[in-house]
């Protein structure tokens, strides 16, 4: 088996990350029987998904360094401040089996999803020797799970494809790690930073300046990447990342992220890094960085309208958006709809009512469920389906679409997005 535990599958040709795998189904004398062990997987899997996670927070918790380590990697999410990783790396590792099986007699429908994981790990520095520790306790997870369902047969099977995922996962992380550092300015692993300026930008929300220490160039990104962090969290004892939307135009000679302080509230504790950047990060320190990733970012290959919709710190991708649509393209009309809690926590208002009285081609709406208002906005509930969007067949919007997940405009149904979507007019929507 290879494995004294008895969970490594009985596989035979090498792959790219390292486990041992059939080069197809037939090679381990189970192809006849693959739907039908597939299928129990499904049925299986699909009612024990939340067991499975659970399971994966026991698996996590270990002290093993390489674990620990990976585990640290792994917590992603742009912008996420989890007060602790584990549940959402768990959590993560259970969707991941449940996807795979509701899909496995189509896997190319998850072909999205691989390129949004692909640049996940590319920023976290996710790199083929981690695939083997992921995979051993994904399917030491799985017979937990399953108990006595999980046959030998079953767990092969699984190995078989979790092995095919992870090549084609090493293959896209590898095309963009080789991208990113062959280009001007690009770099692979982590890079020095200085915070060279700190503003507060609203009264939850605060902008960090950043330049290279080295005092090299910087790479050119696509407006609404990200880029992650990582700093020493004393209470936890380990270096945590994480991934920050890029909230300034590029081209610039500076990095800006715009980073929400998670205070606690009755049901969550308080973010650790968030509040750690507030609190401790000032102008003059250092912090490490990855170069900017991301698969949600503004289409510039046509001159189509552009409607940007966020709520919260969801602000920060499209603000990058607009600036670089100010400076490289006014002939295409932009429409900016805004929604958060009141405002108190809008960030970038002024801005905004700056750029909309200075470019004929901008409107800007901002919503508050709660007054008072300050210069602009009104107090109102954001309904799509009562606004005036741009003229233009449905097939020639670009819609944007990023919010925080605390507010209410995470809620598509309360948007008037159904009948949008339905139209075909929702071309391009990111939820961060």
């Amino acid at each position: 088996r290879g494995a004294k535990d008895g969970l490594a599958p009985r596989l035979r040709s090498k792959s790219k990350n390292g486990l041992r795998r059939a080069d197809n189904l037939s090679d381990l004398g189970i192809a006849r029987g693959h739907d039908r062990i597939m299928r129990c997987a499904q049925d299986c899997i699909r009612q024990g998904a939340l067991s499975l996670a659970q399971s994966g927070l026991g698996l996590c918790q270990g002290t093993g360094r390489g674990r620990k380590r990976l585990i640290g990697a792994v917590q992603c999410g742009a912008g996420a401040d989890a007060a602790s990783p584990l549940p959402h790396y768990a959590r993560g590792l259970a969707l991941s089996v449940l996807a795979y099986a509701e899909n496995i007699d189509d896997p190319s429908v998850l072909a999205p999803v691989i390129n949004l994981i692909a640049n996940k790990h590319a920023s976290l520095g996710i790199r083929a020797e981690h695939y083997p520790i992921v995979g051993k306790h994904l399917l030491a997870s799985i017979k937990e799970v399953l108990g006595d369902a999980a046959s030998d047969e079953l767990i092969d099977a699984w190995g078989v494809a979790y092995g095919v995922l992870a090549d084609v996962l090493i293959e896209a992380e590898g095309k963009l790690y080789t991208a990113a550092a062959n280009q001007e300015g690009g770099w692979s692993g982590w890079r020095p930073f200085r915070i060279i300026d700190k503003v507060a930008e609203s009264s939850e929300i605060t902008s960090f300046y950043f330049a290279p220490t080295d005092g090299g160039p910087l790479p050119a990104f696509r407006p609404g990447q990200y880029t992650t962090l990582r700093v020493f969290v004393p209470e936890w004892g380990v270096t945590q990342p994480r991934q920050y939307t890029l909230s300034d135009a590029p081209g610039l000679p500076h990095f800006r992220i715009s980073v929400k302080r998670e205070d606690a509230t009755d049901a969550t504790p308080a973010g650790r890094v968030s509040n750690l950047l507030h609190a401790s990060y000032n102008k003059g320190d250092i912090i490490d960085l990855a170069v900017p990733f991301g698969d949600f970012y503004l289409h510039e290959d046509r001159p189509t309208p552009v409607v940007l919709i966020s709520g919260g710190v969801g602000v920060t991708p499209m603000i990058s958006m607009l600036k670089h649509l100010i400076s490289t393209a006014k002939d295409r009309q932009v429409q900016f709809i805004h929604t958060c809690r009141n405002a108190e926590v809008l960030a970038f208002g002024a801005r905004l009512h700056k750029a909309a009285a200075d470019n004929p081609q901008l409107e800007v709406r901002i919503f508050h469920d709660a007054g008072p208002v300050a210069e602009f906005g009104v107090i109102d509930r954001l309904d799509l389906g009562k606004l005036a969007l741009p003229a233009a067949a449905p097939a020639e919007l670009d819609f944007g679409f990023s919010t925080d997940a605390g507010e209410k405009l995470a809620h598509q149904g309360s948007l008037g997005l159904a009948p949008l979507k339905a139209a075909g007019q929702l071309e391009l929507i990111g939820l961060h």
